[in-house]
């Protein structure tokens, strides 16, 4: 079952007795209440309700993974704010209310200093009110298909793309522009002083990081201010096609402003934890039950995709790496039953048990290597792009 629209509040295991009423035959008014076990799994979400009991359950929920913290401390976490992390307990609702996030952006993340802005010109856009006038509105819109332009500058680079939007519908126009944040050299911040600015004003005080915005979530726009100073930097950067991108962002319906960070792909328990019996609370009885396996359900939860190894975007490969991850984590649910049904015909050795846990660990280690590589490769390339000076010419002799 794949649950949509809900914020998961915990996790624990359950077992208990359930009752069902069958009818005997199609024509005896007699009917018969059958007891039968359920166990496994269940979630809880923070609108009350509940789900389960499953055997496994896998966590595609992203770079803000609540399945993940599960993973990783045995109890379920939501980040409250770039700095902290609020933890909402299992139990039904979770017994932590509603809680809120106003970052979307984990908590043990390092921001990279690197930043991108989107800007999106819908194609039914008619602002008059730009300096180029209509003229203008028919070069931004006018086009013969889809196309997507790239642009390297002096500490910056910018993308512009046309997009459809349907038929019969204008063309949308998109510019994307990743550079690095002037407060900071990499993902290290600058001192106060080294941040006094040539007119004298200090960016000391200057915004705090912007977030992830995982969720993309539409109502956390750039303000114009943000998307002025997003013009500045393509200007001081030099970049090529500088007028085509600056045509978009002046002209755009909507700007986001988004950071890059980088997610470690180290942890304790890697992406797969076993859901112990009764304390399920992250203290030491319910750790040292896990450690030991005293108390083991066979029952798991795994992480997938950005859940297990968010990562940055230069490479293109977040989607293509989670595809990944589906396929051989399937590759191992299937074997496993494979396994439990040549058990069950007698035709596998009797003394050879299915593994769940280790076929799941197979999956991890699988994976693990070429995502944490990729990772690496990503936040690379993404400095190299926007780098100055020898990174330029080091870029461009690449490119070249």
């Amino acid at each position: 079952m794949v649950n949509f629209g809900r914020r998961l509040s915990g996790i624990s295991y359950a077992s208990s007795s359930t009752t069902s009423t069958t009818s005997r035959s199609d024509d005896d008014d007699d009917d018969e209440e059958m007891e039968m076990e359920m166990e496994g799994i269940m979630c809880e979400f923070e609108d009350g309700s509940t789900a389960g009991p499953y055997d496994i359950v896998v966590g595609c929920d992203g770079i803000n993974s609540a399945v993940r913290r599960y993973v990783n401390d045995g109890e379920v976490r939501h980040s409250s704010s770039l700095g902290g992390e609020k933890e909402v307990k299992g139990g039904k609702g979770g017994g932590g209310g509603g809680a809120s996030s106003s970052s979307s952006t984990s908590s043990s993340a390092i921001y990279s200093g690197l930043r991108i802005t989107f800007a999106i010109r819908d194609g039914n856009n008619n602002n008059e009110d730009d300096e180029k006038g209509a003229a203008n509105d028919v070069d931004v819109n006018v086009v013969d298909g889809c196309q997507f332009n790239q642009y390297f500058g002096n500490g910056a680079y910018a993308l512009t793309s046309t997009y459809g939007t349907g038929k019969g519908g204008k063309p949308a126009r998109g510019a994307f522009l990743v550079y690095a944040d002037e407060d900071y050299v990499g993902p290290f911040r600058k001192s106060r002083k080294a941040n006094d600015r040539d007119d004298g004003t200090s960016s000391s005080s200057a915004d705090a990081p912007p977030d992830e915005n995982a969720d993309w979530t539409q109502d956390r726009r750039a303000s114009r201010d943000r998307v002025s100073k997003t013009l500045g930097v393509l200007r001081a950067a030099g970049v090529p096609g500088g007028d085509d991108v600056a045509d978009v962002v002046r002209m755009s319906d909507r700007s986001f402003d988004l950071g890059v960070y980088l997610h470690n792909p180290f942890s304790w328990n890697g992406w797969v934890r076993e859901v112990p019996r009764g304390n399920n609370d992250g203290s030491w009885g319910g750790v040292l039950s896990w450690l030991f396996g005293k108390e083991g359900t066979k029952r798991f939860v795994v992480t997938t995709g950005d859940a297990s190894h968010a990562m940055p975007p230069f490479l293109g490969q977040g989607a293509n790496q989670a595809l990944q991850d589906s396929c051989t984590l399937a590759a191992k649910i299937i074997e496993y039953n494979r396994q439990i049904q040549r058990q069950s015909s007698g035709t596998d050795d009797p003394s050879v048990k299915p593994d769940l846990k280790a076929l799941l660990k197979e999956y991890e280690s699988r994976r693990w290597l070429p995502t944490t590589s990729i990772t690496a490769k990503a936040a690379f390339l993404g400095y190299l792009e926007v780098g100055p000076g020898l990174f330029a010419n080091f870029r461009a002799k690449l490119v070249l």
